[in-house]
């Protein structure tokens, strides 16, 4: 009889230390949340304004003012970038938020091509172009058609302002 008990008290020791180890894991009171730095929340432009300092352009009607950058990363230009940034409780003046600035990663565009006219489709041709996919509401993904046939002409992407 003594070894059924020490067996049963064996075995609650043991699954009261593995509800302890598996358990505890569920506590979220650490405020380790590194991976919320790992992705960008914003497409912004970059504007820069008098003596080498910016602001950024997020919307039409809303503007950033980085309160630990004092000036462009992109100097004199005015780029596209991605950027991490927190809201803080600071003054920002003349703009909409003042944000601290996590990272900032400028991305590449190209300028818009003209209108032709008549001539847009014989210089920038007629392949359909569908939208698949709208993310974050400024950026989307494109899915071309390809005709194969006897043409090997190359194809270019333009967008063109109307």
């Amino acid at each position: 009889m003594k070894k059924f008990f020490g067996f049963n008290k064996l075995l609650a020791s043991v699954a009261v230390l593995a509800s302890v180890m598996i358990f505890q894991s569920c506590l979220d009171d650490d405020d380790n949340d590194y991976y919320r730095y790992a992705l960008p929340n914003a497409l912004i432009t970059v504007k820069p304004v008098a003596d080498n300092s910016f602001f950024m352009q997020l919307d039409d009607s809303t503007t950033l003012l980085p309160v630990n950058m004092k000036n462009s990363p992109y100097g004199e230009k005015e780029v596209r970038a991605l950027v991490n940034f927190d809201p803080v409780n600071e003054s920002s003046g003349e703009y909409d938020k003042a944000v601290h600035i996590n990272w900032i990663d400028s991305i590449l565009t190209k300028p818009i091509a003209g209108d032709l006219g008549d001539k847009n489709d014989e210089v920038y041709g007629t392949d359909p172009v569908d939208m698949i996919n709208d993310c974050r509401g400024r950026l989307f993904d494109f899915a071309f058609q390809n005709h194969v046939g006897e043409s090997q002409s190359s194809s270019f992407c333009q967008f063109v302002d109307e």
